[in-house]
């Protein structure tokens, strides 16, 4: 069952360039696929440097600025990257990956090249200046070894830059782990990158929707607990709780109430943690929702409340039932991709984070109230994410931390208790592990595209609901959202989305075409998972195809290519029907033969779309102008000659300690007949014409006149620094002229309709205005919007 609202998703908690002087080109982002170059015996080295000689005319990049390829085993067969560097210094997204199979043959090739000509790679600022830069914005977290290194970004506007990444250490409990892109001429911040994805045991073996009644069951090896005290701790996994001690720490000369990341379950002295049991659920939000050892007291904040005046804060128990149950369920992913892994040729995969920190019952500040009351009462996180750490590639540039999953204690019912949910917050940890999808999207000529990030969610998704066995996602977890039912999911992989139809902008909800398109092969190959003719071992075929595409995707995947490539692999494993079948269903969900991020103006509203501004992590480092997610053709119908746009706006607040700039948009339209194309690397494209937004929030409108009759393209472009969202967004023609416009009717008098009522119009469909409520500053997201998917 699909959620119908989502209290804010993310949390409640080939290019084309004519570029001029100094632009350097995008390469196009070169996919093929097929067999591609005939068996060999050779070493996989020497197979990939000779068939990328013969690939060097289609490359933008020199093949000296490839240099040697890493090798890695991959199912049947191995991948070969390469990594574009200039002087040493990485080239961020760049490079050509090949996947190389058993016999020898390249069956893919995916590359994303750029011609740097002469950059300088002398910084004008040195590093220390990076990061005062970045503090000024006002990024929490402190500086340590590793937090700066020089790359180059080849998307940046206006052509490649030379840019110092900056990295603070991580912290997770202020939501906060972003890298900065700072210009390294200038000392401008650029970008910031949100890096956030969002003996026995006693536990539901699916989440208490499923089965109520928790169960004693063993911890796989190698992760029994094998700490001497009895805590959660073994060689790859550590379980903790996150407490609250009444402790605040500064950051950036802000004082910030937070939980502390403590151990707290211990075994009995037969090693066994069965003598914990769930707190009974829904659970009523007191002042103060984060456990506490001190259950039974009270504490007095002075100055807390919002009057300035005491408040007494309420206690919650400890809850060692969670962090146990957590671990236990965590262990059980990791014991899947292990088994994935092996059956491919990786005898012992793990994580890059040994043992891999993970944490219940997060509280944050409120932060619904600015910067006015962090140290006042903490209130439960709804939500769980994974927040990569030490080694976090953003195009080979090293930086420290530590790995990390969290799980909020949620409003009403604990996101721990849903194994759902942590088998998507652990496949996150795996797929930044392999170094893929690292950013959320990019620029293409179609306009902002968040395919990677959405595709990082519906993998996190789909290896869920593969190893749960069911396409509902987090039916328990889902309970926290209005509305959503007893059983209401937060994500189902059996929806109906199309590619561009249901796109938001908004990489959960976009994730779900992609994931239903995964989900429908498998079904397709292996049958439903309850019925008794399911085949396992085809499943388990198909699950180990796709981890092999995941591993051989290049640096800029999108849904399209990455279909092909599961598709592909599904070929290799199993056979030919296997491989159609993976084409059909992503087919199905129009992803392919390609995804034209196009909407056909009916009348149909649209419902949600996010506007995003030059701060975004989509958008390119230092633009002026965005475009937007997709495009809507409306047809003028003949005897008119404008468009308005009309919808509802909520700006985006941005991060309190950093701030952003109100969004500007405008409403733009191609050629006579013409979508608009991007032009990637500046801030525009071959828009005819644009017209600005009558405001910046609340409802507002836009019209572009003397058009023609017949197809029109339309899209929104902002060029604020805050993030926005459209609900209610419909179209409009009209007859601007006041004696009438231009008709190709010969029977009227002069070719021209006559005025009605001041001139004629074509309503095409009204907006409807929802309530909404403010961003929440560290995850972007509107509180309280009614919509109808969330994230987990």
């Amino acid at each position: 069952m699909r959620a119908r609202s989502w209290l804010a998703i993310v949390g409640v908690a080939g290019w084309l360039g004519a570029p001029g002087a100094g632009v350097a080109a995008a390469s196009p982002r070169i996919f093929r696929v097929g067999l591609l170059s005939p068996a060999s015996h050779a070493r996989p080295e020497a197979i990939a440097d000779r068939f990328l000689d013969g690939q060097k005319a289609l490359l933008d990049a020199p093949i000296v600025e490839l240099g040697h390829p890493a090798i890695s085993p991959v199912e049947r067969g191995w991948v070969a990257r390469y990594r574009q560097e200039l002087g040493g210094v990485p080239v961020i997204g760049a490079g050509v990956t090949l996947r190389i199979d058993g016999s020898g043959r390249v069956r893919r090739m995916a590359a994303s090249t750029f011609a740097l000509g002469a950059l300088s790679l002398t910084p004008s600022i040195d590093a220390h200046a990076a990061v005062a830069a970045v503090r000024a914005r006002g990024a929490a977290g402190l500086e340590s070894a590793g937090s700066t290194a020089l790359a180059i970004d080849p998307r940046a506007s206006g052509g490649p830059r030379l840019v110092w990444t900056v990295r603070l250490q991580p912290v997770p409990e202020l939501l906060e782990n972003a890298i900065y892109l700072v210009d390294a001429t200038s000392g401008r911040v650029l970008k910031r990158i949100d890096l956030l994805r969002y003996g026995k045991a006693s536990v539901f073996l699916q989440n208490p929707t499923e089965t109520p009644t928790p169960a004693a069951m063993d911890f796989p090896s190698p992760f029994q607990p094998t700490d001497a005290s009895g805590h959660l701790t073994s060689a790859l996994l550590q379980g903790y709780d996150c407490i609250d001690e009444d402790k605040t720490s500064s950051f950036q000369g802000i004082n910030v109430h937070i939980c502390t990341v403590e151990q707290e379950a211990t075994a009995d002295t037969n090693g066994d943690y069965t003598r914990y049991q769930p707190a009974v659920e829904p659970w009523k939000t007191p002042l103060n929702g984060c456990p506490n050892a001190a259950y039974g007291t009270t504490t007095i904040f002075d100055g807390g409340a919002p009057d300035g005046g005491t408040m007494v804060k309420e206690r919650q128990p400890l809850d060692e039932f969670s962090e146990q149950h957590m671990y236990w369920h965590v262990s059980q992913v990791y014991d899947f991709f292990r088994g994935l892994f092996a059956a491919g040729g990786t005898a012992d995969f793990q994580l890059r984070q040994k043992p891999l920190p993970v944490a219940v019952n997060l509280c944050t500040p409120d932060f619904s109230g600015g910067l006015s009351n962090l140290t006042g009462p903490l209130v439960p996180f709804n939500n769980a994410f994974y927040s990569p750490g030490m080694n976090n590639p953003i195009s080979q540039v090293l930086i420290g931390g530590r790995d990390s999953i969290m799980f909020g204690q949620g409003p009403s019912y604990d996101f721990a208790y849903d194994g759902d949910v942590i088998a998507h917050e652990f496949t996150h940890a795996v797929i930044d592990t392999l170094g893929k999808l690292l950013v959320s999207g990019f620029e293409d000529t179609q306009g902002l595209n968040d395919d990677p990030g959405a595709m990082n969610e519906g993998l996190a998704d789909y290896f869920s609901s593969a190893l749960g066995g069911d396409p509902g996602v987090g039916e328990y977890a889902g309970r926290n959202i209005p509305g959503a039912g007893a059983e209401g999911a937060i994500r189902d992989l059996t929806n109906k989305d199309q590619c561009a139809l249901d796109r938001w902008g908004e990489v959960h909800q976009d994730s779900q075409a992609f994931s239903a398109g995964l989900w429908g092969a498998r079904v397709a190959i292996a049958g439903d998972p309850h019925a008794a003719s399911f085949d396992a071992a085809k499943a388990k075929l198909y699950d180990r195809a796709v981890l092999a595409a995941i591993e051989s995707f290049g640096d800029t995947p999108d849904m399209p290519t990455t279909a092909q490539a599961v598709a592909d692999e599904a070929g290799m494993l199993l056979d030919a029907s296997a491989k159609q079948a993976a084409l059909d269903s992503f087919a199905a969900h129009a992803i392919l033969p390609s995804c034209a991020r196009v909407i056909d103006w009916s009348g149909k509203k649209k419902d949600i779309l996010f506007l995003d501004g030059i701060d975004a992590p989509s958008a390119p480092a230092g633009a002026g102008r965005v475009p937007g997610y997709l495009q809507w053709k409306v047809d003028v119908p003949d005897g008119q000659d404008s468009i308005t746009a009309q919808m509802n706006v909520v700006s985006g607040g941005g991060n309190p300690l950093g701030g952003s700039t109100p969004p500007k948009l405008e409403l733009a339209v191609g050629p006579a007949g013409m979508p608009i194309t991007w032009v990637v690397g500046t801030d525009s494209g071959n828009q005819a014409t644009t017209a600005p937004f009558s405001g910046a929030t609340g409802m507002v409108t836009a019209t572009l006149s003397g058009l023609s009759p017949g197809p029109n393209y339309v899209m929104i472009l902002n060029s604020g620094g805050s993030g926005s969202v459209g609900e209610e967004i419909t179209f409009s023609t009209v007859c601007s002229q006041a004696m009438g416009c231009a008709t190709a009717d010969a029977g009227m008098d002069g070719g021209v309709v006559p005025p009605k009522s001041g001139g004629c119009s074509c309503e095409l469909g009204g907006p409807s205005r929802l309530a909404l409520a403010p961003l929440a500053f560290a995850l972007l997201v509107l509180l309280g919007l009614a919509l109808r998917r969330r994230r987990a």
